[in-house]
Parts: structure tokens; sequence; C-alpha cells
């Protein structure tokens, strides 16, 4: 009901974020846990996450700011139709252009089934399993994927603070 009558979407993103930065933090467990584990460079995922925790910073506050004083219900119905667009649309920003190795039509990059553990969930499976396979290769081409969805939706958000101003 909240969302139905909202003239903007009452979205949050800083929990989202905090939630991946969870995740990052198991998937460095994993590698330090795994036996004869190369050594596995997290910066780029790291730099993307920090960057998307501005962005979601950014863009709460901005929304609660213009929450508070009525900025938001000044804008034209084509401004706040605008906004609930690109809000709308953030969750396809979490989407791989190819989807998992051998599930391409899991195309979420945060959560999907498990290859192996029916419908278990795994976070960032890309990575994940990778890394619990020992295939050094296809997490490292597989964090590639994940940087580059994150940094999609850094990007969408951005362009819904914009729209907030």
């Amino acid at each position: 009901m909240r969302l139905a009558g909202a003239d903007v979407l009452p979205f949050r993103f800083t929990n989202l974020s905090q939630t991946l930065d969870s995740y990052v933090a198991e998937l460095k467990l994993l590698v330090k846990n795994a036996p004869q584990a190369p050594a596995f460079d997290f910066a780029p995922l790291d730099g993307a996450l920090a960057t998307l925790a501005r962005a979601t910073t950014d863009y709460d506050e901005a929304f609660e700011k213009g929450s508070a004083d009525g900025s938001l219900l000044r804008k034209t119905n084509a401004e706040r139709a605008g906004l609930n667009l690109l809000l709308m649309q953030s969750e396809r920003r979490m989407l791989s252009e190819t989807g998992l190795p051998r599930r391409p039509w899991f195309e979420h990059a945060f959560y999907a089934p498990g290859f192996y553990t029916g419908y278990s969930a795994k976070t960032l499976p890309g990575v994940r399993e990778a890394i619990e396979a020992g295939n050094w290769n296809e997490a490292a081409d597989q964090q590639k994927v994940l940087v580059n969805v994150i940094g999609n939706l850094t990007t969408q958000l951005r362009n819904a603070r914009a729209r907030l101003q």
C-alpha cells in the first residue's frame, strides 16, 4: 500500500550497500580458508563497493531531505515520474548481461540458487561458486562482472539523486 500511494517510491539503498559489504567479507573468509588459495585481489570489488556506498548514502540523504522539506512534492508530475522510473529500474541494474557460468538464465549478480544446492540461495553467486570450486580464473572473471554490475547500479542511483535536486 505504501508504494501504491507514494508520489515518489520510498526506496532506500544504504542497507543494500551494507549487505553487499557483508557478502564480500564472507567471500574473503572463503578465500582465506580455502586450501592452496592463491592471493586473490579484492581491490576492484572493494573500490566498487566504496563508490556504491557513497552513492547510496547520497541518494538516501537527498531523499530524506526532499521528503522533510517538501521539495519532492513540489516537483512536477513528469519529474516525479522520471525519478520513479529510475527507481523501478534499479533492480534491473543488478543483473549480469551474461548470466551465471553454466546457468546463463540466472542473471541476478547478487542472489541466485546455488549450482549444487538446489534452490538454496547463494550470495554473489558467480564469484562465490568459483571460489568454492577453486576455479580462480573464473572467480577473477566473475569479480569483473560483479564490479560492472555494481557500477551500473551506482550510476542509476547517481542519476536518481540528480533528479531529487
